[in-house]
């Protein structure tokens, strides 16, 4: 016993054994974690680049890429789909970051606001919300959009190396 009357574990090779295995069930789970969020974040890359896909179809059909009287322009259709893919995917990133940033909480307080007037619920709250308030509440929620920017510029790459094939041929 020490001088605070708890158990003296300085010197116990039981307590070592216990606390080594701790560390190690820690580890362990700090490593699942780690995987699961490793799994979860390559499930949004690919739901982003599928949603790129239905784009680029999307656009070929526009295109009409089955049309017969396209005279083998197939292939620029293809390109065009993954550049409008990738130029939609990284300007909804682009809106998405200058919104994390704050280049639209002006806006959507003023929106707010104007909202407030015409809503006869809102005028029984005794407190207004300031724009110091609503910044501060809008800066703990942040969106994630860097594997939208990500996965736009990689359609944007395909579509620049199917031009320069393009051209070449």
């Amino acid at each position: 016993m020490n001088q605070d009357n708890k158990p003296d574990t300085t010197n116990n090779p039981q307590h070592d054994i216990a606390t080594q295995e701790q560390k190690k069930i820690d580890i362990s789970n700090q490593m699942e974690d780690i995987k699961g969020k490793h799994d979860k974040i390559w499930l949004i890359y690919l739901i982003t680049a599928v949603v790129g896909l239905m784009i680029v179809f999307l656009a070929c059909l526009i295109g009409d890429i089955f049309s017969p009287a396209n005279d083998g322009r197939e292939y620029v259709i293809i390109m065009d789909g993954f550049t409008v893919a990738g130029a939609l995917l990284m300007g909804v990133g682009a809106m998405g970051w200058i919104a994390n940033q704050g280049g639209f909480d002006m806006l959507g307080f003023g929106f707010k606001q104007l909202i407030r007037i015409f809503n006869p619920a809102s005028k029984l709250e005794k407190k207004r919300q300031t724009f110091y308030e609503y910044k501060e509440e809008k800066s703990k929620k942040s969106v994630r959009v860097g594997h939208t920017l990500l996965v736009g510029l990689g359609y944007l790459v395909v579509a620049i190396i199917m031009f320069i094939i393009y051209k070449l041929v």
